[in-house]
């Protein structure tokens, strides 16, 4: 997250991928490659990942290891990429 808010978006990159193939199966990897084509403009690639983030956020919600507040915040993430152009 340090690189995307730095705005290093092919380290950002890099490493949220590395994180994906290191842990399939949470979302903080597919969640933050959402947020760097969102910055990329790429509006459909972010959308696929945030929806795949969502999916898993919602497991773990189910199951009381993720909070509301986390939950929303990623909803939010979505709303803004809805809003791209």
């Amino acid at each position: 997250m340090r690189r995307l808010r730095s705005g290093d978006l092919i380290g950002a990159e890099k490493k949220f991928e590395q994180l994906i193939l290191n842990q399939p199966e949470h979302h903080d990897g597919y969640e933050g490659l959402a947020m760097v084509y969102r910055s990329k403009r790429k509006k459909e690639k972010a959308l696929l990942l945030i929806e795949h983030a969502l999916t898993l956020e919602k497991g773990f919600f189910e199951e009381g290891t993720l909070d509301q507040e986390i939950l929303d915040e990623i909803e939010g993430e979505k709303r803004e990429i809805l809003k791209m152009k």
